[in-house]
């Protein structure tokens, strides 16, 4: 029992060291300020080299290939059964430990880098509608101009102007809720890559990624998953070693009374119930983890395809406000239309295009994370 209660002391210093190394870590970071124009290269390998997560995972790595490399050296007095557990069970825990970290660092690899490609499209496309919401409302403000002139003139009602400062106190309230959400994206992105929070970066402006994506057959797909996945054969690997114990504990279960008395605190037949139960739990988990992978390549799948639709009605919309663009701009050289008329049509490509790009932002994530998980072993 004193040596449990020693271990777990030790456990909890060596957390406690990880976590003030990650935060250290963190800092350094964070004085190192970025500059200029960056491009999504920059960004994915400043935000992956200064995420503490990732970090972090490193030295949790380092300190699991430490007790593996310990639990493979001879113990000083240690009974026949903690020296089977240690050489034939606990290595394996160890390096099954190690292997799930690897792979969970993995993972989280991925999602910092698609969350930042996400991040530097979202703010590329929201300062693109910032200047044209901008643009609208100097029109508005030109409208209400004009509407006051009118009134003055004695030409229209004075209460038809409650309608045109409507309009532009809406346009003046969206381009708030804009600069603010592009203001948020910014700062979080700056503390994701070291900088002082409130760094102004220059982003090399580049078209939002298309490529339609789509599966030859599903059920290949699902089929290599399971073959392949990590989750599963982690399950599958826990089993092989939980009956490994399984077997060393039975032995001892009719031991001599010497090495019962050598170590009194173990319930030799009480762990082997312990580990049929834990085998039992991971026989359902394997099941249950089998059709969870199905489920979520079926359901996702049919998420994309849904998000393709989407980019396709998106599309045809931002191309109809083009046409209409077209069509305005020849009636205003016919002397059939106003400059007014013409920058409306303006508003309305730059809205359809902002939710186009928007719509194709969306389903190249929701690819990006499918591809990442069904490639993921």
């Amino acid at each position: 029992m004193k040596k449990n209660k020693i271990a777990k002391k030790i456990s909890l210093l060596i957390i406690a060291a990880l976590v003030i190394a990650a935060g250290a870590a963190t800092v350094f970071g964070a004085s190192n300020n970025v500059t200029g124009t960056v491009d999504l290269n920059d960004l994915i390998r400043l935000t992956t080299s200064n995420n503490s997560e990732l970090n972090l995972f490193e030295q949790k790595i380092k300190v699991k290939e430490k007790w593996y490399r310990d639990s493979l050296k001879d113990k000083d007095g240690e009974s026949a059964y903690e020296e089977d557990i240690r050489k034939y069970v606990t290595p394996f825990r160890r390096d099954l430990e190690i292997k799930d970290l690897e792979w969970q660092r993995s993972r989280k690899q991925d999602e910092v880098v698609l969350n930042t490609t996400k991040m530097y499209y979202e703010i590329l496309n929201k300062d693109a509608m910032i200047e044209n919401q901008k643009k609208k409302i100097e029109r508005l403000k030109k409208v209400l101009e004009n509407k006051k002139k009118r009134i003055e003139a004695g030409i229209d009602a004075e209460y038809t102007i409650i309608e045109d400062e409507a309009n532009l106190k809406e346009a003046e309230v969206i381009l708030k809720q804009l600069q603010n959400e592009e203001q948020n994206l910014r700062m979080e992105l700056n503390i994701n890559i070291g900088n002082e929070v409130t760094q102004k970066l220059d982003f090399k402006k580049v078209e939002i990624p298309y490529n339609e994506y789509n599966l030859d057959d599903i059920n290949k797909v699902i089929s290599t998953k399971l073959e392949k996945s990590y989750t599963i054969k982690k399950l599958i690997e826990e089993q092989k070693i939980d009956i490994k114990e399984k077997d060393i504990v039975e032995d001892y279960v009719d031991d001599d009374a010497s090495e019962l008395e050598k170590l009194a605190s173990i319930d030799y037949e009480a762990r082997v119930e312990e580990l049929e139960d834990e085998l039992l739990t991971l026989k359902y988990d394997i099941e249950d983890e089998k059709k969870n992978i199905e489920a979520k390549i079926r359901t996702d799948y049919n998420n994309i395809l849904n998000l393709q639709n989407e980019v396709l009605m998106k599309k045809l919309t931002y191309e109809n406000a083009n046409i209409n663009l077209k069509a305005e701009e020849a009636k205003y050289e016919a002397g059939k239309s106003t400059q007014m008329n013409v920058d409306i049509a303006k508003e309305n490509v730059d809205s359809a295009l902002y939710e186009y790009n928007t719509a194709k932002l969306n389903y190249y994530i929701a690819v990006e994370q499918f591809k990442n998980y069904i490639e993921s072993y």
